[in-house]
């Protein structure tokens, strides 16, 4: 796991001119440094970027910086074949599998890769299986993938990862925070979502021994987005926390 620190990041790597690449969704953006400031709440040092994307960000999403971080998410495909399946129009039915949309998404992903080049169909089904828990089947599909020629298929057949997507929230009722890791640390990271007033609202998959999910409809695009270990670091240095809001309480008369 590689160590992140937020005291760590507030070092300037780049400067105003620089060339970098944009990274922040699997799909690269190229840009130039057009201004360095520092975030008022984190002390990060951040960059306004303009060229094929204009944004402002730490260097958790430049891909020259120590500190880039790829897109916490379930489901992932990156690179050539991203390419590939956003001509397919594959990435808006991804994309809403990420945010939380699970059933209706998994429909439509199903659905256009049946009309794709079997390699890169192969490939989807495989990262469908990975993401749903389901290793088995992940691997086989990658395998029929790397078969047909599909070279990108090797690394997820021989790395097929075990992932839960975790939603932490305020209350009941509110997400806020997204959280993808192992499934080995799962009960770690409800420890520390505790450590910051956050309480575990719903999960995916729900598999999970000793961990109770109240729900699986995490459907929540606008919410931070974390793997492990920047999650425990911003916690641990009071990056992420939340203040326990006022308990109501009936009105008591003193005489």
């Amino acid at each position: 796991m590689k160590k992140i620190s937020t005291r760590s990041m507030t070092d300037v790597e780049f400067q105003v001119g620089d060339k970098v690449t944009f990274n922040p969704y699997g799909k690269a953006w190229e840009c130039e440094v057009t201004d360095i400031e520092t975030h008022p709440r984190t002390g990060r040092t951040m960059y306004s970027l303009r060229g094929e994307a204009i944004t402002q960000t730490s260097g958790l999403s430049i891909e020259q910086s120590a500190w880039f971080e790829e897109y916490p998410a379930l489901f992932r495909i990156s690179g050539q074949e991203a390419i590939l399946l956003e001509r397919e129009g594959l990435d808006i039915p991804i994309a809403s599998y990420n945010d939380g949309k699970f059933e209706e998404a998994e429909v439509q992903i199903r659905k256009i890769a049946q009309v794709i080049d079997k390699p890169l169909q192969s490939f989807v089904l495989g990262a469908l299986e990975e993401a749903k828990g389901n290793s088995k089947q992940a691997k086989e599909h990658f395998d029929e993938s790397l078969a047909m020629g599909c070279s990108a298929a090797k690394d997820r057949m021989d790395n097929v990862q075990c992932n839960v997507l975790l939603a932490f929230g305020t209350s009941p009722g509110v997400i806020n925070t997204l959280l993808i890791c192992d499934k080995d640390q799962v009960r770690d990271a409800v420890q520390h979502a505790n450590k910051a007033n956050l309480t575990l609202v719903g999960g995916f998959p729900s598999s999970y021994p000793g961990v109770h999910f109240d729900n699986e409809s995490i459907y929540s695009p606008l919410s931070d987005r974390y793997r492990f270990g920047r999650f425990v670091t911003d916690i641990n240095e009071g990056v992420l926390f939340y203040d326990l809001e006022p308990k109501r309480s009936a009105s008591v008369s003193l005489g």
